[in-house]
């Protein structure tokens, strides 16, 4: 999703999923997902708003970002994100 921030620069939030297989302890097959916020700021933002969709594979580099909060029960949350330093799309057939 793509919006601008209040100094006018283009900002694009997207959640990246991230499947894995292993075999566990018991020998059996095991499938997980893994789910990550990811945000782009200023002509990257706008690529990634334009050219990803649902399911359109992506190689993401970037900074793990932490940020945290207090609801209103007063109890610490926190949230971790990638800030995109670049994105490569990926054709659906490269299997990367």
């Amino acid at each position: 999703m793509l919006f601008r921030s209040p100094s006018g620069a283009a900002v694009c939030n997207f959640g990246l999923a991230i499947n894995s297989a292993y075999t566990d302890g018991n020998g059996e097959k095991q499938e997980e997902v893994t789910f990550i916020d990811i945000v782009c700021w200023n002509k990257l933002a706008e690529a990634c708003s334009e050219y990803l969709h649902k399911g359109s594979p992506a190689f993401i580099d970037g900074r793990l970002k932490q940020n945290s909060w207090e609801t209103e029960e007063g109890q610490k949350r926190y949230k971790h994100e990638i800030v995109a330093r670049s994105v490569q799309f990926l054709d659906r057939k490269s299997g990367v």
